[in-house]
């Protein structure tokens, strides 16, 4: 089948009520999407999630399943930056993926926040949480809730990007981008992109 033949549809899109983030989004939200939102330390990723769930919490119900900081800290970052809708988003403090998954189908929310995928851990692996297995474990864990789930809930899943993983990254780019200077790959440059 070519892709002309694919039938499409317009989907409806669930704006954060942050433009910057609305635009790299493609417009907001998808039902059944899975966000990953990566970066260094303190650079602000819990923070623009809290705004944007706030925003979220005025008109559709929400979850923010907390991991990384207690429901206290969470709270206390929504009253320093003065958000009133954060009181109608419940905090939900979870370490481990099942007691995630478990307040997801409990609470049925439109939008939910897991901060982060990081400190989430399965209990099907022996390895550490933050972990590489981990990660992927919890992470596909939660896109399959987030794809079979009825009432559509978009995920946002922080990640830290830390010294490794940008060592890894740059390691790649200069292997992928030094391959297709010397002519080795076949693959298009813009393949490369996608991947």
């Amino acid at each position: 089948m070519s892709l002309r033949e694919v039938e499409t549809r317009e989907l409806e899109r669930l704006p954060t009520g942050i433009g910057e983030l609305d635009r790299a989004l493609g417009g907001g939200l998808v039902a059944g999407q899975v966000v990953l939102l990566g970066g260094d330390p303190g650079i602000g990723k819990s923070t623009l999630l809290l705004q944007a769930l706030a925003a979220h919490g005025r008109r559709r119900k929400t979850l923010y399943v907390t991991g990384e900081e207690s429901a206290e800290q969470v709270a206390l970052r929504a009253r320093r930056l003065a958000l009133d809708a954060a009181r109608r988003a419940p905090a939900s403090p979870r370490s481990s993926s099942s007691a995630s998954l478990a307040a997801l189908e409990a609470q049925r929310p439109r939008v939910a926040v897991i901060d982060s995928i990081q400190t989430l851990w399965s209990e099907a692996l022996q390895s550490a949480p933050g972990s590489v297995a981990q990660v992927r474990e919890c992470a596909a864990q939660l896109t399959r809730h987030a794809k079979r789930s009825r009432h559509g809930a978009v995920h946002h899943r922080p990640r830290h990007q830390g010294r490794r993983d940008r060592r890894a990254a740059r390691a790649r780019a200069h292997r992928r981008h030094g391959a297709l200077l010397r002519g080795r790959s076949r693959t298009p440059a813009s393949a490369w992109c996608a991947r």
